[in-house]
């Protein structure tokens, strides 16, 4: 019984993971097929007779001697020969047409298959037979791993060659079973085999959501549909029907932290998010989280801090935001009338209201006439001056270039303005490498490319240097139109940093993107309104964003025809040979290097570590070296392994000596079988 389930469980491995193989090989390129029906099957039988063969002792010298036979007849009909050289020469072809490294002329003159139906049926047997084999044989996933990676590389080369997503998922799917329980299997075949029972459902599911999720089907993302659905089943459920459910687990929020070094490009995020309803126009900012610790590399908040958001300034009528869906922090214009009270940067939602009306009241006319002189003291301090050495000092060499004179709303304008002139808005500006010490250091020495995290980032880092408490703010921007309901997508998600002028005693908005970012918003198609008195434009107008138009695409109907290889100048056929020589070299490179590499960690498994650990390491490599002699080890081996692994009897060298001698002899014996066997041990069984 438990060889049927085995046989079972590697037949169906073996299937899934020939038809993946397959199928994104002929759905990346488009390859010609006459009867792709009976490439399946082809796939089904390899993984039927693996299963059958692969469970019995003898079975794989049988299903190699059949391989052999089969490979000869269908050699000797010379189609399956043509078809591969056929296929060679297309892949070449359409790698020449993205980087012109010149393609293979194989066939030299021959007429082309009609299909390629016995290559890639080839290639479906031969994935389905490893699937088996790994696990009938109780092996790990590596090398079906490996060949599945092959088989996807050509297919990762050009980027509109993409596998169909479902052939795609078959592939993933399958090595994530082996891969996940290969070790298990390993120590014993029918946990294994229990293991995979257990995890199958979970892991379909699990990789069926990460599909769903992951922007596929030209780059749509839909986890935010995905999202609103739920919220939008939840909102339909009384509370009295799940009494156990927290909403607030289920809000949106704002993050906790925001790990600055591993920001990378900015993504398009065009799902709505709320709509806002201002009685007065202009430039309106939402405050979501404000973040006071900063460590170079990384925003945090202090949980326990508290401060208020407040000033009785002049009316500018009523500010209404609708979400999407319940969120975990009201989102607050500047600046409240009555004021917030922020616990760990943020107002939080505790209702879960969904629309909710707050009176907006904004700075006076004149009001950086108000602002703190030189040298007044300020009501806060702490961790909103704080900063890494290497950024004070780093800061304070750019200080030094400013003319920091002037009441505090002056000294925040100058490091503002020196920002949007010196910086280069870019959604794409590539991660920070792992050997700098600051991000805002690392922004500036790199010329000011970044976005909206990266300036206000930076802007905190100069205000505080230059004595003037300040904080990272996430939130919204968006051009509120007076009376106008405004819908607000992730597009309007935007950071600045927060000051606090002493003068006014309250915190104060410093934008310091250039103003080519701040119309990267959907809103922007209206007019330009002003900001509010809180902010300060920049001093020019930025122009409307100019694109050129890109070529038109020639409709498929009317491409040009590719010439036929025979008709290409022979020098073009030939000039990538170079290229294919240098990468198989990188291939037997790595090849090499990844022995080398198991072969020092197998050697330092060996002698580090304790006695019985030790003696396992070396138990390992004597299964899989007895296994390819098809011998069986010594019973005083494995009563020193198994003393090794569940006793608490701790080895002596003496007893280590036995395995190195066995080992030794084993590798002697290696030497006199074919080569073959050689170069498995070699690079694929030594650890």
């Amino acid at each position: 019984m438990r060889k049927l389930v085995n046989a079972t469980i590697g037949f169906f491995i073996g299937t899934m993971l020939s038809l993946g193989a397959a199928g994104a090989l002929v759905t990346a390129f488009q390859l010609p097929m006459l009867h792709f029906p009976a490439v399946v099957g082809a796939c089904v039988l390899g993984a039927l007779l693996g299963a059958a063969a692969f469970s019995g002792k003898r079975g794989g010298a049988l299903l190699l001697l059949l391989g052999a036979l089969a490979g000869g007849y269908l050699w000797r009909q010379g189609d399956l020969w043509d078809q591969t050289r056929y296929l060679l020469e297309l892949i070449s072809q359409v790698y020449n047409q993205a980087y012109h490294w010149g393609y293979l002329v194989l066939l030299s003159g021959a007429p082309a298959p009609a299909g390629l139906d016995l290559p890639v049926a080839a290639l479906g047997a031969a994935m389905a037979l490893l699937g088996s084999w790994t696990v009938c044989r109780e092996q790990t996933g590596a090398l079906a791993l490996c060949a599945s990676i092959l088989t996807l590389t050509p297919c990762l080369v050009v980027t509109d060659t993409v596998p169909a997503p479902s052939y795609l998922y078959l592939l993933i799917f399958s090595n994530l079973l082996l891969l996940l329980t290969g070790h298990v299997r390993r120590e014993n075949g029918y946990q294994g085999d229990r293991l995979i029972l257990r995890i199958l459902l979970p892991t379909a599911i699990a990789l069926g959501a990460l599909f769903f999720l992951l922007p596929q089907d030209g780059y749509v993302n839909r986890s935010a549909e995905l999202r609103n659905r739920l919220f939008a089943r939840f909102q339909t459920v009384s509370r009295q029907e799940l009494p156990q459910l927290s909403e607030s687990f289920l809000a949106p929020r704002e993050p906790e932290s925001l790990d600055l070094a591993a920001l990378g490009p900015r993504q398009p995020q065009t799902a709505p998010v709320m709509t806002v309803t201002a009685q007065s126009g202009g430039t309106l900012y939402l405050r979501g989280r404000d973040y006071d610790i900063y460590d170079g590399r990384d925003w945090t908040t202090s949980d326990k801090r508290v401060d208020r958001l407040e000033y009785e300034g002049i009316d500018l009528g009523a500010v209404t935001v609708e979400t999407q869906t319940p969120m975990a922090e009201l989102y607050l214009p500047y600046y409240p009338r009555g004021g917030m009270s922020l616990i760990g940067g943020r107002y939080e939602n505790t209702r879960l209201d969904r629309r909710y009306t707050l009176h907006r009241l904004g700075l006076p006319d004149g009001s950086d006439q108000l602002s703190a002189a030189p040298g007044a003291e300020s009501a806060v301090g702490g961790t909103y001056l704080e900063l890494p050495q290497a950024a004070r000092e780093g800061a304070l060499g750019v200080l030094g270039n400013l003319d920091l004179t002037g009441t505090t709303w002056d000294r925040a304008q100058a490091i503002g303005s020196y920002l949007r002139s010196l910086g280069i808005y870019d959604r794409s500006p590539g991660r920070m490498p792992s050997g700098e010490a600051d991000f805002a250091m690392w922004f500036l020495e790199g010329g000011g490319r970044g976005y909206c995290v990266h300036f206000a980032t930076t802007a905190v880092v100069l205000l505080r240097a230059a004595g003037i408490p300040a904080r990272y703010v996430s939130g919204y921007m968006l051009p509120a139109r007076a009376g106008e309901t405004v819908t607000v997508t992730g597009e309007n998600a935007h950071a600045w940093a927060e000051y606090y002028d002493p003068g006014l005693g309250t915190w104060r908005v410093l934008e310091a993107t250039p103003a080519d970012g701040l119309t990267e918003a959907p809103d922007t198609q209206t007019p330009q309104q002003s900001l509010p008195p809180e902010t300060t434009a920049p001093e020019t107008e930025a122009p409307a964003p100019t694109t050129e138009a890109p070529a038109a695409e020639t409709p498929p109907s009317q491409a040009p025809e590719t010439a036929p290889p025979s008709q290409a100048p022979v020098s073009r056929r030939s000039s990538g040979i170079w290229k294919v020589l240098i990468a198989a070299l990188l291939f037997m490179a790595a090849v090499e290097g990844q022995f080398r590499l198991r072969v020092f960690l197998r050697g330092r498994r060996a002698r580090r570590g304790r006695p019985n650990a030790r003696a396992l390491a070396r138990w390992r490599e004597v299964e899989k070296l007895s296994r390819l002699l098809r011998q069986k080890p010594p019973k005083e081996l494995v009563l020193l392994a198994n003393k090794a692994k569940f006793s608490q009897h701790t080895l002596t060298s003496d007893e280590l000596a036995v395995f190195d001698d066995w080992l030794r002899r084993g590798r002697d014996t290696l030497k006199k079988r074919p080569p073959l066997l050689r170069l498995l041990y070699r690079y694929i069984f030594a650890e």
